[in-house]
């Protein structure tokens, strides 16, 4: 048994990838052109509804933690910034506070800005600003702090959705 792949070669069976649930390519048994032309646009047709159901369940994250309106000066578990705020306290920092007013733009979401971009937000910095023009790819999710079920998404959306849930943001 072979399936045809996009770029027209066969591969045997035993090496067809199937990723997420979807087969990227039917095995088409006709050789009437109408015939595979409908069986390419049910297939373009069941990858469309996949991507929509794919973008759905990322809209769709986890409870998002409430802004934080006072940061406070002792360390209280209801406050993630009490720590840092106790340097304030120490002398080390003065005006902790204003960090919230900060902008910060991060350019490339990959190995490095993935990270800055997730320690900005876990040090309550205001507003971040994230560009990025590639997709999350599985090839390099050992170095990104995205998640297998968010590949080929845009790496801008898909860090957002990522910092919204798992960090106390206040903009993104």
């Amino acid at each position: 048994m072979l399936y045809r792949g996009s770029a027209g070669k066969n591969f045997p069976e035993s090496y067809a990838y199937v990723h997420a649930q979807i087969e990227y390519y039917p095995r088409w048994r006709s050789r009437d052109m109408a015939s595979e032309d409908s069986a390419r646009d049910e297939f373009v047709a069941r990858l469309q509804a996949r991507i929509a159901d794919l973008e759905k369940q990322l809209h769709r994250t986890g409870p998002i933690r409430e802004k934080i309106h006072k940061m406070s000066s002792e360390v209280v578990d209801s406050n993630p910034y009490s720590r840092l705020m106790a340097l304030q306290r120490m002398g080390i920092v003065k005006d902790f506070e204003r960090v919230r007013d900060v902008s910060v733009a991060v350019v490339g979401i990959g190995g490095v800005g993935s990270v800055v971009s997730e320690m900005l937000t876990r040090c309550g910095v205001g507003k971040l600003l994230l560009f990025d023009y590639d997709r999350v790819e599985m090839a390099n999710m050992n170095r990104l702090f995205f998640t297998p079920d968010q590949v080929g998404l845009s790496k801008v959306d898909a860090a957002v959705a990522t910092l919204k849930s798992a960090c106390f943001c206040y903009t993104l």
